[in-house]
């Protein structure tokens, strides 16, 4: 909104005058659709018309100035297939009275809900610094069983972007040291960093022949525990990638540590109800309920430890993420058609 809309001073008359079309127009809509409905405004034109004056003026009542409106809105695309250019017509005073009412009430969507600071790290937001081209980099952080990994992994796919997960990630640590680029050792067979699906982690293998990366990683960090020089590297690589592709990254923290570095990104929590996911582990695994539970509980324990561990904050929290999906509404591909039209709406407002 402009600063000369935002600072019009907004007189007895001009909101009379607004008032006078709302009334007119759904007077308009009415005998347009002959809705059996009857139209909104019973009363008098000035019983009316005060009516929506004082709805108007009252921010705590912008509620009921917008289903006010709605509802002529809602009747009047009732009128599209019977009489089109009536419909243009009606619809075109509609948005004018909308874009009126928008300068005029100040509970009408003048009361901005946008976190400047935090938009500047979410890559769809247009709000800030519009116009400025970041990678496209999803986080995505999952309740086990919800297929999130998988819904990564397809989403990347689609988006014809790199898919990092703690597997490649322990790849990624071990070829480090010889030079090689990252975005092609997701096959390498090297030792190193291995990843272990029982615990969920990332562990050193001791007989490796990359002993020596161990030894100089600890040096680096000052002798800080294995698993913390694990997740400053996976930092490291993380703003080093961020500078030159798109890319998916499952877990590990990464919404936090791009938030940290300032970093523009996109964040998901992926999740299902909890019998959704214990079946989808049970028919995967081939395992009974009681063992399958059991070790989600423990799985998803171990996640918000993890995260909580490194940022301080609840890893199943809503607030923390920018979009949140319940994967057994809409299944796998479902899931990945959501996300990607999201995306694209929102990249191209």
């Amino acid at each position: 909104m402009s600063d000369n809309m935002t600072q019009k001073e907004i007189t007895k008359s001009d909101l009379a005058k607004l008032a006078e079309q709302i009334y007119d127009l759904d007077k308009k809509v009415y005998e347009a659709t002959g809705s059996k409905l009857g139209r909104l405004f019973s009363d008098d034109r000035t019983t009316s018309v005060e009516e929506i004056m004082e709805t108007m003026t009252e921010g705590n009542k912008s509620h009921a100035l917008r289903s006010m409106v709605a509802l002529i809105g809602n009747m009047a695309r009732t009128i599209k297939q019977r009489d089109h250019q009536a419909w243009k017509e009606i619809m075109k005073e509609y948005d004018s009275i909308l874009k009126e009412i928008s300068t005029m009430s100040p509970g009408f969507g003048q009361v901005e809900i946008l976190d400047y600071e935090a938009a500047k790290l979410c890559d769809v937001s247009n709000a800030v610094d519009a116009g400025v081209k970041h990678h496209r980099i999803i986080c995505i952080n999952r309740t086990y069983g919800s297929a999130g990994t998988e819904i990564g992994f397809a989403l990347a796919d689609k988006l014809k972007c790199n898919f990092y997960d703690a597997e490649i990630f322990q790849e990624v640590i071990s070829n480090l040291e010889e030079g090689r680029n990252v975005n092609a050792i997701q096959n390498s067979k090297d030792k190193g960093y291995k990843y272990d699906r029982k615990k969920h982690s990332v562990f050193y293998e001791k007989n490796s022949d990359q002993l020596r990366y161990l030894l100089k990683n600890l040096n680096r960090y000052h002798g800080l525990p294995l698993k913390d020089a694990v997740f400053f590297k996976i930092s490291e690589i993380l703003c080093d990638i961020s500078k030159s592709e798109d890319f998916v990254v499952m877990g590990r923290c990464a919404d936090a540590i791009l938030t940290n570095n300032h970093i523009p990104h996109v964040s998901i929590y992926i999740t299902a109800p909890e019998d959704e996911r214990i079946k989808r582990m049970m028919e995967i695994n081939g395992t009974d309920y009681k063992t399958a539970r059991k070790h989600l509980r423990k799985v998803d324990k171990f996640r918000n430890r993890y995260y909580k561990y490194y940022t301080s904050k609840d890893w199943d929290e809503a607030n923390n993420y920018d979009f949140c999906l319940n994967s057994s509404r809409y299944g796998i591909a479902g899931s990945v058609d959501l996300i990607v039209d999201m995306l694209t709406r929102t990249e191209n407002c």
